[in-house]
């Protein structure tokens, strides 16, 4: 019996949406099969942050056998005073507790098995007295949040008071994050070799710079201004991702939705990479957000790392994962893949595609239900209204029709709160021949009696827009895809797009499967070959500032999705026509 949602609990600020228990939402089309082949190809030994959800969304019953075997498990080793495994006593080890606190928490909300609830407040005890004799290190300080978002849960469920202690003691050694989101003090790529000498120095300031530039420990610390709101109020940490993300993004930003990260901030251009485990924690960082705070463009940002760096971390068959991805990638020779599930830098990679499943819908503070995204799947939940099953038909992200199928045994009266995106200009929603105000970059919500057989209709334009990026290159995108060149090995790569085109659209919602297999998507567009783009050591060089190109040299160059490539080039030169 799932455990019910809680959204108030003095003083704790209210939160708009809670996740439904696992097994609420069952994939559909591509993105059943996209899990399915994660399930099949990467088998049991996937991290329990993946392992629990994918279970529970494939319906599959070994697969949520094993992982309460796990679990249980690691409540059974659990010490007499209150320490979960690993025991150690590491920045590492408090990193990974504060994973296994999670787990704890999606496994009660699905289960309402109130061992959990004991084993998780045995351990926040430890915890609180623990870091009041010794301190949180760096790597953990910077990480503080992981453990802050299930203590904060913890005390909604049980209200015990030492719970907001805790919260404030993990606030007082955490980086400061909020300080770093409206400072952000480092605009220009970091050197990693003059940061590890300062630390091998003891120098505290290299310590701090590697803290709060480290992509992970990034991706990851981004919640927690959120967080810290729910606990303290105040306008600048509710603002602080979006003030933060966008200098980011504006210094050390890439089209695919990350900033560089390899492994620090290492400036903005394409040729440069993130590591690939940071796509998952700040997918994770994303889905917190919108939990905290119910910003709808925060769901943007998440759909973009989902529909496009997370699945381009892979192999089509998602055997193999890329430590670092980089925007262009020309050469399969400087591309490091790893298949090893123990490697601590990628276990939140994993869990990326589970999680987002789990959150494609939420329940809502007002007893409804709220969309987040809108791939295929099925949700079941209880609302005010009582029982309701919602079937989404589509094809998104790969077209922007969607259909959402409501039933209902009776009438029954309950809000959808529905995310426009910020892209969706022109969006149009109708429950049959009613219609309803579509604004971007918000949620429209239904409040209204449903009746069996109910439809909401949605439909989002797509259309290819353009977007500027480092040394005035450019991307194309439509709808929550980025569009990348799929470069074969040994053929041309360099081009530069031709300004001020209609670009071709080719799809066939039909075809969408699982990111890699089938071509539901061929966008095509004007560009010319620059035989001055040059690469060095298998690496493209930054690219040429506003070519001058002959425009009868242009030829129609196919792009598709970037979550589809593993080599590619999706940030553009724009060229100019010379007379």
């Amino acid at each position: 019996m799932p455990a019910k949602p809680i959204f108030n609990r003095a003083p704790l600020m209210d939160v708009p949406f809670a996740p439904l228990p696992l097994g609420a939402i069952r994939p559909e089309g591509w993105l059943r099969a996209q899990l399915v082949l994660q399930a099949e190809n990467l088998g049991d030994a996937l991290p329990l942050a993946a392992a629990l959800p994918l279970g529970y969304l494939l319906g599959d019953d070994q697969w949520i056998d094993a992982s309460h075997k796990r679990i249980e498990k690691a409540m059974e080793t659990q010490r007499e005073d209150g320490c979960l495994p690993p025991m150690e006593d590491s920045d590492e080890a408090w990193c990974a507790r504060a994973g296994l606190m999670q787990v704890l928490q999606q496994y009660y909300v699905a289960t309402a098995d109130k061992r959990a609830l004991a084993h998780m407040l045995r351990y926040c005890k430890y915890a609180w007295e623990r870091l009041k004799e010794q301190p949180l290190g760096p790597k953990a300080a910077a990480r503080a949040g992981e453990l802050l978002q299930p203590a904060l849960w913890l005390y909604r469920v049980t209200e015990k008071r030492f719970l907001l202690e805790l919260a404030h003691v993990l606030r007082a050694q955490c980086v400061d994050w909020t300080a770093f989101c409206h400072t952000t003090p480092y605009k220009k790529p970091l050197s990693w070799e003059a940061i590890r000498e300062g630390m091998l120095d003891g120098d505290p300031y290299h310590t701090q710079v590697y803290q709060q530039t480290h992509a992970m420990n990034l991706a990851m610390g981004l919640k927690t201004p959120g967080l810290i709101a729910q606990f303290t109020g105040g306008i600048k940490h509710t603002e602080a991702f979006d003030i933060g993300y966008a200098k980011l993004m504006r210094h050390h930003g890439f089209p695919n939705g990350l900033f560089s990260g390899d492994d620090l901030l290492s400036g903005a251009s394409p040729s440069r990479g993130t590591m690939s485990g940071a796509v998952g924690a700040l997918m994770s960082t994303l889905e917190s957000l919108l939990i905290s705070l119910g910003t709808a463009s925060h769901g943007d940002v998440l759909e973009k790392l989902a529909f496009n760096a997370l699945p381009a971390a892979y192999t089509t068959d998602m055997r193999a994962w890329q430590r670092l991805q980089r925007p262009n990638q020309i050469d399969a020779d400087r591309i490091a893949f790893s298949s090893d599930l123990a490697d601590a830098d990628l276990t939140s990679l994993h869990h990326g595609f589970p999680r987002f499943a789990a959150s494609l819908w939420m329940a809502s503070k007002d007893g409804g239900l709220a969309a987040m995204s809108y791939a295929p799947c099925s949700v079941r939940a209880r609302t005010a209204g009582g029982a309701v099953r919602i079937d989404v038909q589509s094809a998104y992200p790969f077209d922007g029709s969607v259909a959402l199928h409501v039933h209902v045994r009776q009438e029954a009266a309950f809000p959808l709160h529905l995310r426009i995106p910020g892209w969706a200009q022109g969006a149009t929603l109708a429950v049959g021949e009613e219609r309803f105000d579509c604004k971007p970059n918000s949620f429209v919500v239904l409040n209204r009696t449903w009746r069996p057989g109910d439809t909401v209709t949605l439909h989002l334009p797509m259309e290819v827009v353009q977007s500027e990026w480092y040394y005035r290159t450019v991307a194309l995108s439509r709808g929550p895809l980025l569009l990348a060149h799929a470069i074969d090995a040994g053929l041309p790569w360099a081009y530069a797009l031709l300004p001020n085109q209609a670009c071709t659209v080719q799809y066939d919602p039909a075809q969408a499967a699982s990111f890699g297999y089938g071509s539901p998507l061929i966008v095509e567009a004007k560009a010319v070959l620059l035989p001055g783009w040059k690469a060095k050591q298998g690496v493209a060089e930054a690219p040429p500032i506003a070519p001058e190109v002959d425009a009868a040299q242009a030829i129609s160059l196919p792009l598709i999705p970037y979550g589809s490539t593993i080599l590619r080039v999706c940030q553009f030169p724009m060229a100019i026509l010379s007379d």
